[in-house]
């Protein structure tokens, strides 16, 4: 019994060292720690000396790195429509190829001899250019413009108001033509604006502020025009439809006639032309007024009746019919300091068809 103890006594280490053994064995191909933690209870002196939980975080939070501004696309600004600049008396405005400008204002105008005044009403003038700088044939013609006043009244022509009235012409590339245009206005009413379309039946317009320019705002001119190439110099004979003009003189300043009065600041000049009918069907009527004058500048000035002795006939019934000319002076009021340029004779009344002849030598 005795025996039967001790061994049984021997058999259970021996077993339990198997079993170890064994464990060991089968876990050989991992790794395991080669040290038992140590596991320490907390003591009242260890809770003091512990860090604090915003301690411990600090110490294993590493520092989050900086975030990096995003670059944003660059914001292009918006291009802005240009906005036109405020316009005064003097100033030029453009649009649709043609000019115009109001110079000066006569409020009340001194009335010419055609005109009679109606009570309640005044006659006031706008003295204007009307230009055209790149456009189709312009029509130059009192009646086509308006005045408005203050209140928006609007105020048609009045035709022969005033002494030295804008001409009624055709105007080419290039071409200008400066004058008075009258209007009859309410007694109370206050100028405001000029109107004038580029026809007496409507159409495109332009509009020239009445208003005095400030001190300090700047003039603005008018754009550079575009020409018409004028290929003839004095002397030459320039055919066209049939029909032919030529210069042969011009007299810079002229001897005046008897019925012409000077004016200030403006002198007389003549042109002797030839006009004649070389092979058209339609006979050509001759009339002085129907010869216009371009400076250098593209001003155009009508005909001085009577301005100089010697003035070109009028065919008053019948035109010259093929074969024929006719020869004599025109003469035109200009300023002192304009330069005769180009002479035109239109070949017929109001009918836009032109013959240009320069007058250089």
């Amino acid at each position: 019994m005795q025996i039967r103890s001790a061994s049984r006594v021997l058999v259970l280490p021996l077993f339990a060292l198997v079993v170890v053994l064994v464990t060991s064995l089968a876990c050989g191909g991992s790794t395991s720690p080669t040290s038992t933690p140590t596991v320490k209870t907390a003591t009242p002196e260890m809770a003091a000396s512990a860090p604090t939980s915003a301690t411990k975080s600090e110490a294993k939070t590493e520092a989050a790195p900086t975030q990096q501004p995003v670059e944003q696309p660059t914001e292009q600004p918006t291009e802005q429509p240009a906005v036109a600049p405020k316009t005064y008396l003097g100033d030029s405005v453009e649009g649709g190829g043609y000019g115009l400008a109001a110079n000066e204002v006569e409020n009340p105008a001194k009335p010419g001899l055609l005109y009679q005044a109606e009570a309640g009403k005044k006659l006031v003038a706008v003295d204007v250019v009307i230009y055209n700088l790149s456009g189709e044939p312009l029509s130059a013609n009192p009646l086509n413009a308006q005045l408005i006043d203050k209140e928006g009244l609007t105020f048609t022509a009045e035709l022969g108001g005033r002494d030295g009235q804008v001409q009624t012409v055709t105007l080419f590339k290039g071409e200008r033509v400066r004058g008075w245009i009258a209007f009859e206005i309410d007694e109370n009413s206050v100028p405001a604006k000029l109107k004038y379309s580029a026809s007496m039946f409507g159409g495109a317009s332009l509009e020239a502020n009445l208003e005095a320019r400030p001190a300090d705002a700047k003039p603005i001119e008018f754009s550079a025009a575009e020409t018409t190439p004028i290929n003839s110099k004095l002397g030459d004979v320039v055919e066209q439809d049939g029909y032919s003009l030529s210069a042969s003189k011009v007299e810079d300043p002229t001897k005046p006639g008897i019925l012409y009065k000077a004016a200030v600041d403006y002198k007389l000049v003549a042109v002797e032309i030839t006009v004649g009918n070389v092979s058209a069907e339609t006979p050509l009527r001759v009339n002085p007024l129907s010869a216009y004058l371009v400076d250098t500048n593209g001003y155009i000035y009508g005909t001085e009746l009577g301005g100089r002795d010697g003035q070109i006939d009028t065919t008053l019934n019948e035109g010259l019919p093929p074969g024929q000319k006719m020869k004599g002076w025109v003469a035109f009021e200009i300023p002192k300091d304009a330069t005769p340029a180009v002479i035109k004779y239109e070949l017929g009344a109001f009918s836009g068809a032109f013959l240009s002849a320069g007058l250089a030598e």
